[in-house]
């Protein structure tokens, strides 16, 4: 039996061999991070006024590519690309492990879904790539891409948020993200070529 750390300390036996990842305790997730903090939210603060939040998105948003450029560099796919998938430790971006179950809920409304999730529940590296142009937008402008989309398009038709909202973002940022919702997966850039064009626009 393999024990198992529960709540205050205790161990308890399963009942069955399983596969355990460990992860060093972190402060918080990037979403409840940014959405808890309007003075980091780009999309929310005038451009002359967002410095410190512009350095933040452009810091944060080229370690998540980077993380993401090494799991896909050992043939993986992330498959939970979210804020919530990226935690926070003493101010350095930590990427959680990749899953082996996706999480496939197209009904609650919580999430945008790649076009070829919806259609035929393929999950692949293209499609971490699609959620990543999510993640962007959303750590950009502080609030759910998903949300912001409910009222103007049924949860299966919605493919991408707007990038050029209030307090949009910079023109050649919007091409880069634009570019991860390519309805063909194949169209869609690199995790390594998305970081290179992250440096040279942050």
């Amino acid at each position: 039996m393999l024990p198992a750390v529960v709540g205050g300390g205790k161990r308890e036996k399963l009942s069955n061999f399983r596969l355990m990842f460990l992860f060093e305790q972190c402060d918080t997730n990037l979403e409840d991070y940014v959405f808890n903090n309007p003075k980091l939210q780009c999309g929310n603060i005038p451009p002359k006024s967002r410095g410190q939040a512009f350095e933040f998105f452009g810091r944060t948003g080229q370690a998540v590519c980077s993380a993401l450029l090494f799991v896909h560099g050992k043939g993986y796919a992330h498959r939970k690309m979210h804020l919530r998938s990226v935690l926070l430790h003493n101010g350095t971006v930590k990427l959680c492990g990749p899953t082996c179950k996706p999480d496939m809920n197209i009904n609650d409304g919580s999430r945008i879904l790649a076009p070829e999730v919806v259609v035929q529940g393929n999950i692949g590296q293209q499609t971490d790539i699609f959620d990543l142009g999510i993640l962007l937008w959303e750590l950009w402008y502080g609030r759910r891409a998903a949300i912001d989309l409910k009222k103007i398009r049924p949860i299966t038709c919605r493919q991408r948020p707007d990038c050029h909202a209030k307090h949009t973002m910079p023109e050649a940022l919007a091409r880069v993200v634009e570019s991860c919702w390519a309805l063909n997966p194949e169209d869609r850039p690199g995790a390594g070529l998305l970081l290179q064009e992250m440096y040279s626009i942050m």
